[in-house]
């Protein structure tokens, strides 16, 4: 596999277990549906697999409930949309809107991080021509939604 072609559901795994020393105790649940085992995506793997890391290192840093992180990734006609949920508190609603920019960190962020990781995890993503959105479950803790494109490649006839 190049970095070009990928499958979602191993990057998502792959992404997991390189945020190892921020997971510690941590699980997660990984749901791929609806897709086929061999889904391929067309995007630079290292550089996802550090966006996802960081969004599950920001997930694991907040959520102390022991309940497995929720991963689902579903592939509709146009885009793939990954959710990722924590159990933990949750964001500050004034925080949300900013929670993307460089160097910002949020009311109850602990001292020593500087807001680089979901700004990366941000600019990753719409490198990749997609789109990630935060926001507050509706049952509790965060919700991380990412947006990523399928585009379909032209095949030249001969």
């Amino acid at each position: 596999m190049t970095s070009l072609d990928l499958v979602l559901e191993e990057l998502l795994y792959d992404s997991w277990y390189s945020s190892v020393e921020e997971r510690k105790g941590t699980q997660v649940e990984v749901r791929v549906m609806p897709l086929d085992a061999d889904t391929i995506y067309y995007g630079d793997y290292e550089w996802l697999k550090e966006a996802f890391s960081n969004i599950f290192t920001n997930c694991t840093q907040h959520d102390k409930s022991g309940i497995p992180l929720e991963v689902t990734c579903r592939k509709f006609a146009e885009y793939y949309m990954i959710r990722i949920r924590d159990h933990g508190p949750g964001f500050c609603e004034e925080d949300i809107p900013n929670l993307f920019s460089r160097f910002y960190t949020p009311k109850n962020q602990k001292q020593g991080h500087v807001g680089i990781g979901l700004n990366l995890a941000r600019l990753i993503v719409e490198g990749h021509n997609g789109t990630i959105h935060a926001a507050n479950h509706e049952e509790g803790g965060a919700v991380f939604e990412i947006l990523l494109p399928i585009y379909l490649l032209k095949e030249e006839k001969l």
